[in-house]
């Protein structure tokens, strides 16, 4: 279970030794440092402990961990920045809603604020943070109130689309339907269905779960089976952003990725706008991760 309870955490894993599992696997942004004691019980037991779909690639893992199974988190982060960028032809007012108590959310929050910063000087950008566990309390309440304060903002940008559910009220009792549009990360089924439905979610950068389940399982069943885990190899993607002579400044674009997610192809692209359309006058971005948008 992962309700972004801590407390639900240590009961499921003082359950997984004492029934003497094989492996366990913190999924899905479980924080291993706030396992630390229910870990050690796990290792002198001889049950190996797996972080999967939690950290970011690139992100140090907590040592008691025998393997991971990272998701480019980071890249989710600025390709949402990217889009938000090109989208708004260069005049973003963002606001970045983080769960500091998922273990990724700073990778993916910090690199989307860089992405603004570096590609986008006439952007503006807020960081938020409401944790998992009050997403039910606090979302509407906070992003209403923010929204109320700071008008001219015209994207919400949750790290994980399922606070979309709350955040999506916030912005009708703001006044803000038809002008906030939400661009969030993850994939989720309700989500899609939003953007499908022109209900403000406008994109949603996600994962192939089948994919990912593969790579857990790999990894999981290497480590069970006594072989050496599996490590990231950062591969390099390209894409490409030619500003015009005058308009907002928007640099070039380039991103790492796992090579865990490059059997899935090119599964996306975000076509050059009409010249006159955007000051950035042809942005292309290549990431194999998908990503869903309307038409």
């Amino acid at each position: 279970s992962n309700d972004g309870n801590s407390a639900t955490w240590v009961k499921g894993m003082q359950q997984a030794v004492s029934q003497h599992a094989n492996l366990i696997d913190l999924l899905a942004g479980i924080n291993p440092e706030q396992l630390t004691p229910e870990m050690e019980s796990a290792k002198s037991a001889g049950i190996p402990v797996v972080a999967s779909d939690a950290y970011s690639n690139g992100q140090k893992a907590d040592p008691l961990l025998k393997g991971v199974v990272d998701v480019p988190y980071a890249e989710a982060g600025r390709v949402m920045a990217d889009w938000v960028i090109q989208q708004s032809h260069g005049h973003a007012n963002a606001l970045v809603i983080e769960s500091n108590d998922v273990v990724s959310s700073p990778k993916e929050a910090g690199a989307a604020v860089s992405a603004f910063h570096h590609n986008c000087h006439t952007c503006k950008v807020h960081v938020m943070n409401i944790p998992v566990s009050n997403w039910a309390s606090q979302t509407q309440t906070q992003v209403e109130s923010y929204l109320r304060s700071n008008p001219t903002t015209n994207y919400v940008i949750p790290v994980y689309d399922s606070q979309s559910e709350y955040v999506l009220p916030a912005i009708s009792l703001a006044g803000g339907s038809g002008k906030v549009h939400v661009v969030s990360y993850d994939g989720t089924a309700f989500v899609l269905k939003y953007l499908q439905q022109h209900k403000g979610v406008v994109m949603d950068v996600g994962e192939d779960l089948k994919w990912i389940a593969w790579a857990i399982m790999d990894q999981e069943m290497r480590i069970m089976a006594g072989l050496t885990p599996v490590k990231n190899r950062p591969t390099t993607t390209r894409s490409m952003a030619i500003p015009p002579a005058s308009g907002p400044r928007i640099r070039p674009i380039s991103a790492t990725v796992s090579p865990r997610m490059v059997p899935l192809g090119i599964d996306w692209f975000i076509p050059p706008p009409p010249r006159s359309a955007s000051p950035c006058q042809n942005i292309a971005l290549h990431i194999p991760i998908f990503a869903r948008q309307q038409a």
